[in-house]
């Protein structure tokens, strides 16, 4: 299955193929990995371990996933929940498949209407953070 972009395509066969050779290279002997989402980026779940796997396409600036990164990292330092970047190696990785970066997976659950006032304290927390002068507006 190939996703199309006037540029170049992802496609699904390869990026599990690196995807399970990264992990190889990570230490997982056997990693099984599991589409998620395929869509402008690729998300796989590396079942039997703590980590989901993305791949960008390889049309996508790696000045764009750095920033992404320092977004994360800043957020982190700050405090806020944000998701957590695997701390295995530097990413983003270039591979064949695109642009990897590996995180940690978020366990979640169910969401009801009472998580409303949660997610309304999540983004009250969020503008309270200061932003950075490097932050673009």
């Amino acid at each position: 299955m190939n996703l199309t972009n006037s540029s170049s395509p992802l496609n699904v066969e390869l990026a599990r193929q690196v995807g399970v050779e990264q992990m190889r290279r990570l230490g997982f002997e056997r990693p099984d990995l599991r589409l998620l989402r395929s869509g402008e980026n690729m998300t796989f779940d590396a079942r039997e371990t703590p980590f989901v796997l993305r791949f960008t396409p390889p049309y996508v600036d790696i000045s764009e996933i750095l920033y992404e990164l320092k977004c994360i990292r800043y957020l982190r330092s700050a405090g806020f929940p944000a998701n957590r970047i695997a701390p295995l190696v530097e990413q983003p990785i270039h591979t064949a498949a695109g642009l990897l970066t590996v995180w940690i997976r978020i366990k979640g659950r169910g969401g009801t209407d009472a998580d409303a006032g949660l997610l309304g304290k999540i983004l009250k927390d969020l503008h309270n953070i200061p932003r950075p002068p490097w932050l673009a507006t």
